[in-house]
């Protein structure tokens, strides 16, 4: 069962991957500057081994300031990584390099996965435009194994996307 799952989250990610690579022409390598705090909190020891991680949004809450990354292996498959900082302190949230279907809520909880979503988006939105968002958005739905987590709905539809019917949202 848990194969199947990787499947769909792989595929789905994939999927997404695809559409906006092809999507931009203007696709870039600039590096978001990553504070060293976070910096040292980077997993090491991965497989695949992460070539290099992109600052993508961050938030404030409960005093802990948290940090989602996109991670990069050497085939340029991206993995969502999430490190909290607390003073001078940092931790690793959130990793899935397996592909597992694992919301951001199930590991952070709703109110940090719904800020931090919210900030993936804008960022997207800031590369590709609105109108490539909403094509993505609706290729995404009607793909196989298209499915949506409930912190992703709530902040394209608080950035005043449609979301289509088809969308499966998983926990």
């Amino acid at each position: 069962m848990l194969h199947r799952f990787h499947f769909l989250r792989f595929g789905l990610l994939s999927l997404l991957s695809v559409l906006l690579v092809l999507g931009s022409a203007e696709l870039t390598h600039a590096q978001t500057d990553i504070p060293s705090t976070v910096r040292t909190c980077l997993p090491t020891q991965t497989l695949p081994p992460i070539v290099r991680s992109e600052l993508i949004t961050q938030t404030r809450l409960h005093g802990k300031d948290y940090y989602l990354l996109t991670a990069y292996s050497a085939s340029g498959e991206g993995i969502d990584l999430v490190i909290s900082v607390t003073g001078d302190r940092c931790g690793e949230e959130f990793f899935n390099p397996a592909g597992e279907i694992v919301s951001l809520t199930a590991a952070l909880g709703q109110e940090v996965a719904r800020q931090l979503s919210l900030g993936r988006y804008q960022h997207e939105i800031e590369q590709f435009g609105r109108a490539r968002m909403q094509q993505r958005i609706n290729q995404a739905a009607t793909a196989p194994n298209g499915l949506f987590y409930p912190e992703d709905v709530w902040a394209l539809r608080q950035l005043g996307f449609s979301i289509p019917t088809t969308v499966h949202v998983t926990e």
